[in-house]
């Protein structure tokens, strides 16, 4: 006898509230319902896209299944189950040896969760934009401002024109009007921090190309991007969720650099031959 094969949690979910959604979440359901397999590793954009819709309706969609936007609801489908004591934040109750199993657990499951929400498609359009972008601004303040300054010192390693932007005064001061060959590159955790959202807000109307490293796709500097990578957060110490983000941050940085010095040295074959000299990665013992 065949066996009959399980019905996903989201798609019993989906298929109960389907009858009572309207035109353009319903043809979002039912794209979804038929694409089961492949939305994990579909942006948000794209299904918008696809479905001819606008993002916001697909967040709406989202919520109304339970998940707080497009990050949650790839978890539900991807059916991923982590061990809760993962999760439990540290504090000062507990012993180093507590304090040493939740950190690296929880370090593991961040860097997890991450490559789960970003898909290579994306890092590698983002790295396209880095390549052809005139000037190159990274933004972070707090907490984001340490992966901002580290995404920006990369991309002048391999011989970008970038400038990086980490306190409310220098964001600014900064460049107000931007042209179509500019790239605006932003690190914030929620999304929301008054001086980027302004920041992005005057790029958006005078030309530039925003992208962003976040851990959420429901925020006002989310629905100004271009591009959005998404990373995991989880509880570090007490209501700090900040440290583990970055851990996903620095990973996606990583593969960034890494394909934008692949396409440099596809494009000039000198920088390939030279790469250790020219970025003073490692120098070469003789």
């Amino acid at each position: 006898m065949e066996k009959k094969q399980k019905t996903s949690r989201f798609r019993i979910i989906v298929e109960e509230i389907l009858p009572s959604l309207g035109t353009q979440e319903g043809k979002i359901a039912r794209w979804m319902l038929e694409n089961e397999k492949q939305l994990v590793d579909t942006p948000i954009k794209d299904i918008s896209y696809i479905c001819g819709v606008s993002q916001p309706s697909v967040v709406r969609l989202c919520k109304k299944l339970g998940c707080n936007g497009i990050k949650d609801l790839k978890i539900l489908v991807d059916g991923m189950q982590y061990d809760n004591e993962k999760s439990i934040p540290c504090t000062f109750d507990d012993s180093s040896k507590e304090i040493f199993n939740k950190v690296f657990s929880s370090s593991i499951e961040s860097i997890e969760r991450t490559f789960s929400f970003v898909s290579w498609e994306e890092i590698d359009s983002l790295s396209d934009m880095i390549i052809s972008a005139s000037t190159i601004s990274v933004f972070g303040i707090g907490g984001s401002s340490l992966a901002a300054r580290y995404l920006s010192e990369e991309l002048i390693r391999l011989g970008f024109k970038s400038m990086c932007f980490t306190d409310p005064f220098s964001i600014s001061s900064s460049a107000s009007t931007f042209s179509l060959g500019d790239l605006l590159i932003f690190v914030s955790r929620q999304g929301e921090t008054k001086e980027l959202v302004d920041k992005a807000q005057k790029a958006k109307d005078t030309g530039g190309s925003i992208a962003l490293i976040t851990t959420s796709d429901v925020s006002t500097l989310y629905s100004l991007s271009d591009m959005a990578l998404l990373v995991s957060e989880n509880q570090y110490l007490l209501d700090d969720r900040n440290s583990f983000s970055r851990l996903g941050e620095l990973a996606l940085i990583e593969a960034l650099y890494i394909m934008c010095a692949k396409k440099l040295g596809e494009k000039n074959p000198d920088f390939r031959e030279n790469y250790f000299g020219l970025t003073n990665y490692k120098k070469e013992i003789f």
